[in-house]
């Protein structure tokens, strides 16, 4: 079996007033807050990306599948305004999965797969400058998961487990 897709992502955000300066009290050192709230601003931000997903599932047994997928994911950042000036770009996420799968083997299914996940433009509240944001390094995980179901009778018991390595 083979499936495959493209999604348009496309965001519109209007950001109605910049974020306020970190107004700080000259006596004792402590923010201020609703002060200095800047001015109003009606510009819109738009944002759009094509997210791909595609599939390859292979069944070499009747109770056995061996499966591919690549999936993209997309997340508008909005009116986030980034240190320095601009408003930061999309978050992107690219995944990649394999692994086997094994159903109804007396009673018990199974899966074990391993996976790549990478993200870029993850953004960071800069605590020096109150309201905007910083964009981090991007973020890779990789590992495997498995997980078993036992079904009896109309009970289903399932247990899982996961290890990555957040880089």
């Amino acid at each position: 079996i083979l499936t495959g897709g493209l999604r348009y992502n496309y965001v519109s955000s209007q950001r109605l007033r910049a974020p306020a300066p970190a107004a700080v009290d000259s006596a004792t050192g402590e923010f201020i807050p609703g002060v200095n709230l800047g001015p109003y601003q009606g510009e819109a931000v738009e944002d759009d990306y094509i997210s791909e997903r595609y599939g390859v599932v292979i069944k070499p047994m009747d109770n056995m599948s061996v499966f591919w997928g690549s999936t993209d994911a997309f997340r508008g950042n909005g009116t986030a305004l980034l240190v320095g000036g601009g408003i930061a770009p999309p978050e992107i996420s690219t995944g990649i999965e394999y692994g086997i799968k094994m159903d109804s083997v007396r009673h018990f299914t199974g899966t074990v797969s391993l996976f790549d996940i990478n993200v870029t433009n993850r953004l960071q509240d800069d605590p020096n400058n109150v309201g905007f944001k910083r964009i981090r390094p991007p973020l890779s995980n990789k590992g495997w998961e498995a997980s078993l179901a036992w079904d009896y009778e109309g009970l289903t018991l399932v247990g899982g487990y996961y290890d990555g390595d957040l880089l």
